[in-house]
């Protein structure tokens, strides 16, 4: 019998085997990839062994070549079927994503605003189809399956996949954590969840926030805290507004759009959370010409991460520049954006 071997790199170390073999070929089933293992069609170090064997690093997985050649031709079916589909790189060229920082754990980018971050034509579409970014990785799980694990290396995982670790909303900007590996994603998750790691985003709210507020109503009936500080006053959307800064420790979905509306703060805007959409006389020039319509179209920036001491050589605190369109906002509802912000001192974030 013809098989094909690949050597388990740090990524597929501790995992259950007929887990790890799922990865691997995602077009069997439970059952079947159990049946695969229990006749000796799945080996490790040449041994037939049972489906709950737990993999460590170096070791050689060998897999009979048929079940290999199957995942190729579904995937090859699949991808004759895309054909007609757009192509993200070429719309959204991973070039123009801000890459804040990365290492082999890693990867923060800088979001562009009105991309979401999940699904089809997505950051993480464009991301994970990027070299630049994930040069060991290729974003469907079918062609790892099919193509990629046949240049097999140490470097290369069958088990896990790199993503996103965390959200921000379609029209949010700023500031967003990638995994690049299995420890990173785990220490990542494992930070978010004990609230050590810290988020700073800026947002043009209406209405005045007269001073430093903090906010702590649950969200989906979970914990959510923010604390809101008002660093400017003017107009937006010939409305007052202020500009603030939000720190949070929880992640709940759509927190700070929510806890604003609930404090009478709505972001500007934020029609979907009771911020004043704004009427087409107020939509604005942008300092690249295109038009900024207000219904729908507010302003958030994640703009700073801090982070716990670490072995996985992340920095205490990342920060994500100010995009063009936002820092014209502030141009022109705010004053001077470098003189508010350097009073702040958040003035690299218009860098």
């Amino acid at each position: 019998m013809e098989w094909k071997e690949f050597t388990l790199g740090e990524n597929d170390a501790g995992r259950r085997l007929d887990r790890l073999a799922l990865r691997l070929l995602p077009h069997r089933t439970h059952g079947q990839i159990y049946s695969a293992i229990r006749k000796g069609l799945v080996k490790l170090e040449g041994r037939k062994v049972s489906p709950g064997e737990i993999t460590r690093e170096g070791e050689t997985l060998s897999v009979a070549a048929f079940l290999i050649q199957d995942e190729r031709e579904h995937f090859d079916g699949a991808s004759s079927e895309r054909n007609g589909e757009s192509d993200t790189a070429k719309k959204n060229p991973s070039e123009k994503i801000q890459v804040i920082f990365q290492n082999r754990h890693l990867l923060f980018v800088n979001k562009p605003k009105g991309i979401p971050v999940h699904g089809e034509n997505s950051l993480a579409q464009i991301l994970l189809e990027s070299p630049q970014c994930f040069h060991h990785f290729h974003s469907n799980s079918d062609e790892i399956a099919s193509q990629s694990l046949e240049k097999n290396s140490p470097e290369k995982s069958i088990s896990f996949r790199p993503g996103p670790l965390h959200r921000l909303d379609k029209g949010t900007t700023g500031i967003i954590a990638f995994s690049k590996s299995l420890a990173g994603a785990q220490w990542f998750s494992e930070e978010i969840k004990s609230h050590s790691i810290k988020k700073i985003y800026i947002g043009i709210a209406e209405g005045t926030l007269a001073h430093e507020e903090e906010w702590l109503e649950k969200i989906d009936g979970k914990e959510a805290r923010t604390k809101a500080t008002p660093l400017a006053y003017g107009e937006i959307f010939g409305r007052k507004a202020t500009l603030a800064q939000y720190e949070i420790s929880t992640g709940r979905k759509h927190q700070i759009r929510i806890h604003s509306e609930t404090h009478g703060h709505p972001l500007a805007g934020d029609t979907a959370h009771g911020g004043n959409g704004g009427a087409a006389e107020h939509a604005e020039e942008s300092s690249q010409g295109a038009k900024a319509k207000s219904t729908g179209n507010f302003f958030l920036h994640a703009l700073e991460m801090t982070f716990p001491e670490n072995n996985l050589g992340i920095p205490p605190k990342l920060c994500a520049s100010l995009h063009e369109e936002f820092r014209a906002a502030i141009a022109k509802g705010f004053g001077n954006p470098e003189k508010i912000l350097k009073k702040q001192h958040l003035e690299n974030i218009i860098k």
